[in-house]
């Protein structure tokens, strides 16, 4: 799981790095810079988690939170495209296509966080402590 999760998280880089290109190249009308570099920092949050996983546990669900948020962008930049493309009646395959596999990858790297967490958590100790001695008064 670490190696698949380890993987997610540098094709998400790579798709930061190449919608930043793509954008710079074609430069088409609505594309922004945001989403690429949003894809990156989700990607170097993660890489940080997998590489720290036996740290620090805010990390984690710091990374939870990162994954889930890009996760709804992409959720909501897919329903826009469907929508989009249904009234423009244009072919944008490719930037679909690339939607759908970043949505994936990110649904990916959620689960990979939620076992992260949920693997990492602590057993539950008794709510009143036992001693062994008694008050002194």
């Amino acid at each position: 799981m670490k190696k698949l999760d380890e993987v997610c998280a540098w094709l998400i880089f790579l798709a930061g790095i190449g919608h930043i290109i793509f954008l710079e190249i074609y430069r088409w009308q609505g594309g922004v810079l945001d989403t690429g570099l949003l894809y990156i920092l989700v990607a170097m949050f993660n890489l940080l988690r997998i590489r720290n996983r036996e740290v620090t546990r805010p990390l984690m669900v710091f990374c939870l939170g990162a994954n889930v948020s890009a996760l709804v962008l992409e959720i909501l930049r897919w329903s826009q495209w469907l929508c989009w493309y249904t009234v423009a009646q244009s072919l944008h395959f490719g930037v679909a296509l690339k939607s759908l596999s970043v949505l994936v990858l990110l649904s990916l790297e959620t689960v990979g966080s939620i076992t992260d967490i949920v693997r990492r958590r602590k057993p539950h100790e008794p709510a009143v402590a036992n001693h062994s001695k008694a008050p002194t008064h």
